[in-house]
């Protein structure tokens, strides 16, 4: 008889994919159904399926819920897990018409064996016990093993080191986005994934943008239809906003993705985020500002100011609707747009640049200066001022032409054949053709055609850039002009960026030869337990059933009153039948005089504890109060299942399992510390956003420092202050005593800010961090402007009318800015210029 031995207990658990384990819970080939399986992965080999038909649901739904219908359609399983989760299941199965006869919850379930117990914790956790010793922590799996909401984590902490990355303000307008990976964005209020991007958190990070923004997704493609990717891809932006507590609005054309996302996740239950919205003829979406429809297999959305986007989803429709507006190509490569008139122009865009609707044009000076002049310091951050005399003759002579001087079609074009920058270059030529075309009164073809020719000979711009491109209705159609988002661009951060976006994508990505090792594991020991058979690495369903092709497929699973003839198993395609009982009934009369042993030796223990030891006093818990018993006499061990609930908390089981899961592991674990040590750099400073509060004192102090300005306590004070009055709190400097205190608000109180506009507060809010928030967001916009207007004064052409406008802006500026620092800057600069 093949046993397992005395192999250390950490190697019972096999990790198998991303969010997949195997355990083994037996000891010899005459156990039943030794194996149990948590999650699942989508290239699991078709002979798992045979040894694990017992299957654990978390809370979090570990794995890809979606994927676990393809397995139930063709193998025989049964679920174990939580109340809830168990009837979310059971109904989700029941719409797909699966048997949903094999799901219990953690109350109905006795097995044979008195060898491990399955904890399910209020929080979502799982433990599971082996010989009183923990074998398995979910949490603790979902932090070292990255899983989904993990990874986004992760990720999202790279993101808020990126010198680069967009803030909120700069995308507080509506747009399109049209990623490296080709997926199309509708951005308006929030982002609207109009596309299934696969791992979509890592795709928008990378290119600098908050995935979290992200509130909206559209489908059309029937569930059994999705690919691995789609539904990867549905799946992981529904678990982050779900975890978060954060809808997420899914739009579909299929009747049973909103059925099959209902039972999943009810509406009313705790962990509940999801709305589906079924867009079936005649049914219109009104939300925030946007109507959204589906006809003829296009999705027509309205937004903003009479701004339509009509993008085609469904090739077998009726074509492309010719009506009004921004349409999308089906392939997303092309972005054209169509009037009332019936007047037509496609716009080549560029991936991974987000394109913002701007409503007026303004002067022709004025898009000079922001468009090329404000390149100059950036072009000068790789190289002097001398590596750009070209391009600025160029934009002299733009200059020219827009003010009505002729120019020669012999205009001398600078010809790039090295590029020093990662795309500035590119992005001036491009606005200098954009404006020549589209203000002159006069195009002068040849210097178009060289432009082009220019612009075509180039790379395009690195997706890591902080570049924006503001997308106008001109006379002549609409026309994109491109422009650097943030001041902080320069070869230093630029590489930093490029470095972040490396690490990201290593977050993302899997490390497979360490899923391979595990099968490689497993299989040996299914080769000592059950002898040889098919092997496990030997790929998914359809490779291992070419593998096994000499026995016989596994039979369909029986009816009720059906039973399995007894089969012969060669190797492990087929679970051996246990051994007949009367041949055990000598072992098992002497188990039980040890059991009675043992339990009598355990009252004597508990009575000694309490007899003798002194009380330590009492607590209360609710982590734990939901406990899987494998033992025969359940009821005579409720008592210490909460005892042995917290002992498995402690820190001994959990450095027990650690240190065996180290001995186990000790590849991945080399791996792990290999990643670690290079995002170490990266992820040592504190992490800064201006939307989140800080936790840390280097937090706190990272806060309230943007750029070169320091937000000071008086700052806060003042305006914390001003909060206060004018919600009528009591007065911080005590000059006012009536009054609530406004060191205590409550959130889902609404509070009229200095700006004018109300904020609803939020779980966890202080009122100095909404004022220091206040502050910081207006400094964030204040400084990228005062940027530009610093280029503009620098132009030796400058008028007198256009320096007055920007003295104006500059004192309206120092005015209303809460940031003593920044009005004294500005200050000085009107002293010195004026």
């Amino acid at each position: 008889m093949r046993t397992l031995g005395r192999t250390s207990e950490s190697h019972r658990v096999f990790h198998l994919g991303p969010e997949c384990y195997v355990l083994y819970l037996g000891s010899d080939r005459d156990d039943d159904d030794p194996f149990l399986r948590i999650g699942n992965s989508p290239d699991l080999p078709e002979v798992l399926h045979k040894i694990t038909s017992r299957i654990v649901l978390t809370s979090s739904y570990t794995g890809n819920p979606f994927l676990e219908v393809e397995y139930a359609r063709h193998h025989k399983l049964s679920y174990l897990g939580d109340v809830d989760v168990i009837e979310h299941f059971r109904k989700f199965f029941q719409g797909l018409h699966l048997p949903a006869r094999e799901f219990n919850d953690y109350r109905q379930v006795k097995t044979r064996e008195n060898r491990h117990n399955l904890y399910f914790y209020n929080n979502g956790n799982i433990h599971l016990n082996f010989d009183d010793t923990l074998l398995f922590d979910l949490h603790k799996r979902e932090q070292t093993d990255l899983h989904s909401n993990q990874k986004c984590d992760r990720i999202k902490a790279l993101l808020l080191k990126n010198p680069l990355r967009y803030t909120r303000e700069e995308l507080n307008k509506s747009g399109f986005f049209i990623s490296e990976n080709g997926k199309f964005y509708l951005i308006h209020k929030n982002w609207i994934s109009l596309d299934m991007e696969d791992q979509y958190f890592a795709a928008l990070a990378s290119q600098g943008i908050d995935p979290d923004e992200v509130n909206t997704v559209f489908t059309h493609i029937p569930e059994e239809s999705m690919n691995n990717s789609e539904r990867d891809a549905l799946v992981q932006i529904i678990k982050r906003r779900s975890l978060r507590k954060k809808e997420i609005f899914v739009l579909t054309t299929r009747e049973d993705i909103t059925d099959h996302l209902l039972h999943l996740f009810p509406e009313g239950s705790n962990t509940s985020a999801v709305q589906p919205f079924l867009m079936e003829s005649g049914q219109i979406l009104n939300r925030d500002g946007m109507t959204a429809e589906a006809r003829d297999g296009t999705l027509l959305i309205q937004f903003g100011e009479l701004n339509s986007l009509i993008v085609p989803f469904d090739s077998s429709g009726k074509g492309i609707p010719r009506w009004a507006g921004w349409h999308v190509s089906q392939d997303r490569m092309v972005l054209t747009h169509r009037t009332n008139d019936e007047l037509e122009t496609e716009i080549k865009t560029l991936k991974g640049f987000p394109l913002i609707l701007e409503n007026n044009i303004p002067q022709s000076s004025f898009l000079i200066n922001k468009y090329l002049t404000f390149f100059h310091p950036y072009l000068e951050s790789w190289e002097g001022r001398d590596s750009w005399q070209a391009l600025y003759e160029l934009e002299d002579s733009v200059k020219s032409l827009l003010e009505g001087v002729e120019i020669q079609d012999s205009l001398i074009i600078p010809e790039i054949k090295n590029p020093i920058t990662p795309g500035l270059e590119y992005l001036f030529i491009h606005n200098v053709k954009t404006l020549i075309d589209q203000n002159s009164k006069k195009t002068p073809q040849k210097v178009i055609q060289m432009l082009e020719q220019q612009i075509g000979s180039l790379s395009e711009p690195s997706p890591q850039m902080p570049v924006l491109g503001d997308l106008y209705s001109g006379l002549k159609g609409p026309f994109i002009l491109y422009r650097v988002s943030s001041s902080k661009l320069n070869p230093h951060n630029f590489r930093k960026a490029q470095e972040i976006c490396e690490e990201m994508k290593k977050v993302q990505s899997p490390d497979h030869v360490i899923y391979s090792n595990e099968k490689k594991r497993l299989q040996a020991l299914l080769e000592n337990i059950y002898g040889a058979g098919p092997a496990l690495t030997s790929g998914t369903s359809s490779a291992a059933a070419k593998t096994v092709s000499a026995l016989p497929a596994k039979p369909a699973a029986p009816k009720a009153s059906q039973q399995i003839p007894e089969q012969k198993s060669k190797g492990f395609d087929l679970k051996p039948a246990p051994k007949a009982q009367v041949k055990r009934s000598s072992n098992k009369t002497l188990l039980w005089i040890l059991l009675i042993a043992l339990l009598l030796l355990l009252l004597g223990g508990v009575t000694y504890f309490f007899m003798v030891k002194p009380a330590a006093g009492s607590s209360v818990t609710n982590s734990a109060d939901k406990v899987v018993r494998v033992d025969k006499d359940a009821a005579a061990d409720k008592n210490t299942a909460t005892e042995k609930d917290a002992a498995a908390d402690k820190d001994a089981a959990a450095d027990k399992d650690t240190a065996a899961d180290k001995d186990a592991t000790a590849d991945k674990d080399a791996a792990a510390d290999k990643d670690a040590a290079k995002e170490k750099d990266v992820l040592k400073e504190p992490i800064v956003e201006t939307e989140r509060q800080p936790q840390t004192i280097e937090e706190a102090l990272a806060y309230l420092e943007i750029e070169n300005i320091t937000i000071t306590l008086v700052d806060i004070h003042l305006v914390s202050n001003d909060i206060a009055v004018r919600n009528g709190y009591r007065d911080l400097d005590y000059q006012v005593n009536e009054g609530n205190n406004p060191n205590w608000i409550y959130s889902g109180n609404i509070l009229e800010m200095p700006d004018g506009k109300d904020y609803t507060i939020q779980q966890g809010d202080s009122i100095w961090f909404i004022a220091s928030r206040l502050i910081r967001r207006e400094l964030e916009v204040d400084l990228l402007y005062l940027a530009e207007l610093e280029n503009q004064l620098d132009q030796q052409d400058l008028s007198g009318s256009e320096k007055n406008r920007i003295r104006d802006e500059l004192t309206a500026m120092a005015g209303r800015t809460k940031s003593e620092q920044l009005r004294m800057k500005i200050m000085d600069l009107l002293d010195k210029e004026f």
